[in-house]
């Protein structure tokens, strides 16, 4: 039987609970192997200097691949999917590439025009085409089997990155490796082949270790495209974000290619002359990358502030939660509230709410720009406030709580009733329900103050008449914050409807299609 967090989870990731994601562990299997091949070659090759010169590019790749998933903290992809990326870029792609480059290179370059030149545009022109197919294929599953997973460019940056990064870690040893060789058998001796091999390190591992990223990203806006939209533009879309990734990674390495047609060892300082005005031109491209992912997260936060007020008062979602959920300090807030009330467990369940959350917001999106179908939407949006209701209830201790701290109106907040003592405490009322039929306690007046309670022969005093309920339209006593309701959510209206104000209007039937674009 499925755990709620099993469900939510399956939900969250767009798959039935109860079903396992067979596609994506068999991806995982092959690319589990592909890796274990390419170890198994470097042990029967040099083991000692693999693993040496392994664990000096690992840091590179572990930097980086933090800091995407730093930027995917608002709407975090799936780690098994991620792990299959990273899987693929590490083993399958290098054996094939290296395979495929190998294969051009004797068959096609070398006989054409003799081993200098041709090892040169085996690099220039084949490794191009070959790496960039092997490293979109994970995108091209993704875009099959997962394409709501693809929902902006941070989502592009973050799968096209992880794969280049594992491509390019074990490229890196590779090259490490074969620098460390090649200086030793020019110079003799292990101070040259370790001057030549550092210059390698700072080249690949310091100056340039995004450039697989930049390229294979490419790729990805295509896929990410061809993801939220239909009609033939998709394909064209793919095509031309593979066909900038080669065209990148063949510019990248023509000013290598330049050096050593130049005479000029590419390990040298001299070497480096060349590829300076490239390093200025991918600086500038990370550049405009950095302020595109700014944008998108504002881009995200927005679809937030649209989409979302319409659900306020369903009990999937209030007002004060779309504030909470608009913002990475108020999501971390409402996280470590709970973390201290109810532990790790309400912890998970609150990452889930806001997960599904944005999820339900970037839905819509994709419903209005023609991304999914009504039924699509509808499904997906179902599974979403499922996720919200249930999340909701187990990270703050069940149904029907009070208001949350960043809940407008909760005690101790702006803008709700001042945080008294606690029941039982000093100054505070007495803890428990009085003794049935008891009138309620009263607190000793000050000296001096005239006698509490009501007057004779007012309701409820000696001589008056019983005391009933209030008056229909009297505010109620006040106690505890409004809880919260429980009901699950009716099916939402048109994306763009304003915040309902006041109570909450019945349940309007459910749409027949996709929401529309707001005008």
């Amino acid at each position: 039987m499925s755990t709620p967090q099993a469900v939510s989870r399956a939900l969250l990731e767009g798959r039935r609970p109860g079903r396992a994601p067979v596609s994506l562990i068999i991806a995982l299997a092959v690319a589990g192997l592909a890796l274990l091949a390419v170890m198994a070659l470097w042990i029967l090759s040099t083991v000692g200097i693999a693993i040496i010169f392994f664990f000096i590019a690992l840091p590179t790749a572990v930097l980086y691949l933090s800091v995407m998933l730093w930027l995917d903290r608002l709407e975090p992809e799936p780690k098994l999917l991620l792990l299959v990326f990273l899987l693929w870029g590490m083993g399958a792609s290098i054996l094939l590439a290296g395979y495929l480059n190998s294969w051009s290179q004797e068959a096609l370059w070398v006989p054409a025009f003799g081993k200098a030149i041709g090892s040169q545009l085996t690099a220039s022109i084949s490794a191009p085409v070959t790496e960039e197919t092997l490293k979109a294929l994970p995108l091209l599953f993704l875009l099959w089997r997962r394409k709501h997973e693809l929902n902006g460019l941070t989502d592009a940056v973050v799968y096209g990155s992880t794969v280049a990064l594992g491509f390019a870690l074990v490229e890196n040893v590779q090259y490490y490796m074969r620098s460390f060789f090649t200086g030793l058998e020019a110079t003799e001796n292990a101070v040259g082949a370790v001057v030549t091999t550092t210059m390698t390190i700072l080249l690949r591992g310091v100056a340039s270790p995004l450039c697989h990223p930049l390229f294979t990203v490419m790729t990805a806006v295509g896929v990410l495209y061809a993801a939220n939209h239909r009609g033939v533009m998709r394909v064209f879309a793919v095509l031309g974000g593979w066909l900038a990734a080669m065209f990148l990674h063949a510019l990248w390495n023509s000013g290598t290619t330049l050096a050593v047609l130049a005479g000029i060892p590419p390990t040298s300082l001299i070497g480096f002359g060349p590829l300076v005005p490239q390093y200025l031109f991918f600086m500038g491209l990370i550049a405009v990358w950095v302020w595109l992912l700014v944008k998108d997260r504002g881009k995200t936060i927005a679809l937030i502030k649209t989409h979302l007020p319409q659900y306020a008062g369903t009990g999937a979602v209030t007002n004060a939660d779309v504030e909470m959920l608009s913002s990475m300090s108020g999501r971390k807030a409402a996280r470590r509230y709970v973390s201290r009330q109810y532990g790790k467990p309400a912890v998970r369940a609150m990452r889930n709410y806001q997960l599904a959350a944005t999820e339900l917001a970037i839905a819509h999106d994709r419903a209005i720009k023609g991304g999914s179908t009504a039924q699509q939407f509808e499904e997906r949006r179902d599974g979403l406030l499922h996720v919200l209701t249930t999340s909701y209830q187990a990270a703050i201790g069940g149904p029907g709580v009070g208001a949350a701290p960043w809940q407008t109106g909760a005690p101790g907040v702006p803008g709700g009733p001042p945080q008294g003592p606690p029941p039982g405490g000093p100054g505070g009322p007495p803890q428990g329900p009085p003794p049935h039929g008891a009138p309620p306690p009263q607190a000793p007046p000050p000296q001096g103050a005239p006698p509490q309670g009501p007057p004779p022969g007012g309701p409820g005093g000696p001589g008056g008449p019983p005391q009933g309920p209030p008056p229909q339209g009297a505010p109620p006593p006040q106690g505890a914050p409004p809880q919260r309701s429980p009901q699950p959510p009716p099916p939402p209206i048109a994306p763009g409807t304003p915040p309902r104000q006041g109570p909450p209007p019945q349940a309007p039937p459910p749409p027949q299609g996709p929401p529309q674009d707001p005008q």
